[in-house]
């Protein structure tokens, strides 16, 4: 893929949580020479710890939150240093006030925020408008063109 888009292009590589932290670990390193803007969710969000022992072993950026609630959920990845880049579901995490509020805390730790997009188009206006507002703002996911969600509104 980087031979593909070149260097000009951010990659991101999304794992869905498939990985236990050894293989994490080394899928990570294997990576590393691609420069990725993150590793997502290389292990289960549940384990604060395996996350944080993947990012102290690899130099990619690792980055998770989808699945993660709320600004105390997201408290002890931030305390223990487990994410370069945190990833809040403005659907999901509380909502939109919640998500400024995740953003703030973040914001302590000198970490990004990159949230997740997926939402209808009137979704996606509402996320902007919260980034637009936050200092750690890095990017926000967006899906191009229709969603499944989008097939029934």
């Amino acid at each position: 893929m980087r031979e593909a888009v070149g260097a000009n292009f951010a990659l991101a590589i999304e794992c869905h949580s498939r990985f236990d932290t050894e293989s994490a670990i080394q899928v990570a390193k294997a990576i590393e020479r691609f420069r990725p803007i993150w590793l997502e969710e290389p292990v289960s969000p549940d384990n604060v710890d395996a996350m944080a022992k993947v990012r102290s072993m690899s130099r990619v950026p690792i980055a998770a939150g989808e699945n993660i609630y709320t600004r105390y959920g997201f408290e002890p990845y931030l305390e223990k240093q487990a994410l370069s880049v945190i990833q809040p579901d403005m659907c999901k995490c509380g909502g939109l006030l919640e998500a400024r509020r995740i953003a703030a805390l973040a914001e302590v730790y000198h970490v990004p925020i990159a949230p997740h997009g997926v939402a209808s188009a009137l979704g996606k206006t509402a996320f902007g408008h919260v980034c637009a507002t936050v200092p750690n703002f890095m990017i926000l996911e967006w899906v191009y063109g229709r969603t499944a969600q989008d097939k029934f509104t």
